[in-house]
């Protein structure tokens, strides 16, 4: 175990900075409430909008598609590194 870090430490840190990581995590959840307010209102308008017109709404299902398989993939890029892809062989 390194002996520059100890639980301990970690708690003084988080004691001295208490009122900081308070205020920090209260901006954090504003944003995060501002942002999926956004979304929303921009995943609503955009399905009214084309959910009877077959070719847009293609293209919208599309695009949320690639918008949610892209970040997918960058995640097992990064882990399978780390974690491998599978069970490893049997001796």
């Amino acid at each position: 175990m390194n002996p520059s870090f100890s639980l301990g430490t970690f708690a003084d840190f988080v004691q001295e900075r208490w009122p900081d990581i308070l205020s920090l995590t209260g901006q954090h959840l504003a944003v995060l409430v501002i942002s999926l307010l956004i979304a929303t209102a921009l995943g609503v308008l955009v399905g009214v909008a084309v959910w009877n017109r077959p070719l847009p709404r293609t293209a919208a299902l599309t695009t949320a598609g690639i918008a949610i398989t892209v970040p997918s993939l960058a995640l097992l890029a990064l882990l399978s590194p780390l974690l491998g892809l599978g069970w490893g062989p049997r001796s």
